[in-house]
């Protein structure tokens, strides 16, 4: 193989590259927004279920919503690792 033939070829290789990177990164972007929207969703569902107009929730509704946020996230990251 000539040596440009050689840097086409490692052209395309990085192109291809980053480009699995960037779909990677909108996967995992993708999911955590969900994860977020989910998040506040709930939050509002609860507040209004608790009969709260200014959206404040007890201690124990936040501390389970925010923990179920953080593993729907943590989930989000193992399902779509980034890959250096």
């Amino acid at each position: 193989m000539k040596l440009n033939e050689q840097k086409v070829v490692r052209l395309q290789d990085v192109t291809r590259n980053e480009q699995i990177r960037q779909d990677q990164i909108m996967q995992r972007t993708n999911c955590l927004t969900g994860a977020f929207k989910d998040y506040a969703t709930n939050w509002q569902s609860q507040a209004k279920q608790l009969g709260r107009t200014d959206n404040l929730l007890p201690t124990l509704v936040s501390e389970r919503l925010d923990k179920d946020y953080q593993t729907d996230q943590e989930l989000c990251v193992k399902k779509y690792p980034l890959d250096n």
